[in-house]
């Protein structure tokens, strides 16, 4: 095939036509204060960390940004966390994954879970909130809302 023919063809399949970019979000509940934007591909991960509340341990998630027919999304993929008690998992707790104790605490890997978007997530100093995407970690903690020097409690994650 000429290579004419198969950018014709390609131009009529819409094949070539470049993926809008996605563009990972952290702002006001409101939308009217951006804090943070960062460009992602499907299959990036998105790290989520965060103190437990009852455990008062570290705990991290691993979400994956995926696009499918809807939209872009988020998939948690794997939990690593400290101690295990209230609010914590036990077990796979999903067809696939895997449950284990390793040097770096209790981890859940394999999983396949959406997360819903847009995602508000509370934020307190206690919690030392923070999202790693691209290498770059966004401390959630040192946000200043819209009034002068105060601390963010709330802030909306999206994807678009």
């Amino acid at each position: 095939m000429s290579r004419l023919a198969l950018l014709a063809a390609c131009l009529l399949l819409g094949a070539c036509t470049p993926s809008p970019p996605i563009v990972l979000e952290v702002g006001s509940p409101s939308g009217d204060v951006v804090y943070a934007r960062r460009a992602v591909e499907p299959g990036d991960r998105v790290i989520y960390r965060f103190v437990h509340s009852v455990s008062r341990t570290p705990v991290e998630e691993t979400w994956e940004v995926v696009n499918g027919p809807s939209g872009a999304g988020l998939r948690l993929r794997r939990i690593v966390y400290q101690a295990s008690g209230a609010g914590l998992p036990s077990s796979p707790e999903a067809p696939g994954a895997t449950f284990e104790r390793t040097a770096d605490g209790f981890v859940v890997d394999g999983l396949d879970r959406a997360i819903g978007l847009p995602l508000d997530l509370r934020v307190t100093p206690a919690a030392e909130n923070a999202i790693t995407v691209g290498g770059e970690t966004i401390d959630l903690t040192r946000l200043r809302g819209p009034s002068p020097g105060a601390p963010v409690s709330l802030v909306r994650l999206t994807l678009g």
